[in-house]
């Protein structure tokens, strides 16, 4: 298997523990102190909370660029086994369109926002959401660096290998799914801050059932993609919905969503996963391989009146 290529950066274990260290002090810190959507705060506040989250993507940016990862070698098994049936998918066209379901997540919370009108509690979510978002991509970024693990169409046969080139470092970095877990992050805590900021609103349950969907039919393409494994999709999937609600309720953020809301949650779940599942997304490669275990049969034929030849094959 061919490995990618990429510029060797320093290697250190305290810069990276410093990183981490040092964002997650900053994200949380602040998170322990103060009041709910509904508080008027005043500028420290959010100059905390702005730098809190600029720090976090600076820190983050800083790691992929300053830290090199380990690079495994193949495994003659996955740590579980029902991970070993993902071994050699790859689907470009499916993680396009896991692209645009996680974009879809994030992008759904601001908008229901943007169409209730922007008030003080509006804004109070809105820094909490971007809180949730951030913090999310620190900690999966943390887990990328530290735990590193081949995708699963590493073990393509035969190999994938101008696509694993083209990749560079992130072939190395399936453990755990940033897209899950993003996209979770952005179901369960834009859904529950919304509903937080407006407990009245009918289209709670909507969003609720829309941000499930997206977020489950982007885990399952990522899977079908090639991209990750069964275990990194569900560990993503739950650090990023722990954090959609923890977050809020460290900030004094106590909201119940009703049972509607998590039926049409639940509904949207099933939704996702089931289209997700059955959109029809080939692999890369299925048309090459079809194309070369055609067979065709060419025999003379006759009748009473003309002769010429039968093609008999499978398509």
């Amino acid at each position: 298997m061919a490995r990618p290529s990429s510029k060797v950066w320093p290697r250190s274990r305290g810069v990276r523990i410093a990183c981490y260290a040092t964002c997650l002090t900053l994200w949380a810190t602040p998170a322990r102190a103060e009041g709910p959507l509904d508080e008027e705060h005043g500028a420290g506040f959010y100059w905390a909370r702005g730098g809190a989250i600029a720090g976090a993507m600076g820190l983050t940016v800083a790691t992929t660029i300053l830290v090199e990862p380990a690079r495994p070698e193949p495994t003659p098994s996955e740590w579980l086994g029902w991970d070993n049936s993902v071994r050699g998918r790859l689907s470009t066209m499916t993680s396009g369109a896991s692209d645009g379901t996680l974009l879809g997540s994030v992008a759904l919370p601001i908008a229901f926002e943007a169409a209730q009108g922007f008030d003080l509690r509006s804004v109070n979510a809105a820094m909490l959401y971007g809180e949730v978002l951030w913090a999310n991509v620190l900690l999966n970024t943390a887990a990328k660096y530290a735990l590193p693990r081949l995708r699963p169409y590493n073990y393509r046969d035969p190999p994938a290998a101008a696509y694993v080139e083209s990749q560079g470092i992130d072939a190395y970095l399936s453990f755990y799914s940033g897209h899950a877990s993003t996209a979770f992050a952005a179901a369960v805590g834009g859904s529950y801050l919304f509903s937080a900021a407006h407990p009245d609103s009918a289209a709670n349950p909507w969003l609720w059932g829309f941000e499930s969907a997206l977020a489950s039919a982007t885990a399952i393409w990522r899977i079908r993609a090639g991209k990750h494994f069964y275990s990194d999709v569900a560990a993503g999937a739950v650090v990023g919905s722990a954090l959609g609600v923890g977050i809020p309720l460290l900030e004094g953020v106590h909201h119940r969503p009703s049972m509607t809301d998590m039926a049409f949650a639940g509904g949207g779940v099933i939704v996702g996963v089931l289209a997700a599942v059955v959109a029809p997304f080939p692999e890369d490669g299925t048309a090459v391989q079809r194309a070369t275990q055609l067979r065709l049969k060419v025999v003379p034929a006759f009748s009473d009146r003309a002769a010429g030849l039968t093609v008999t094959g499978q398509l």
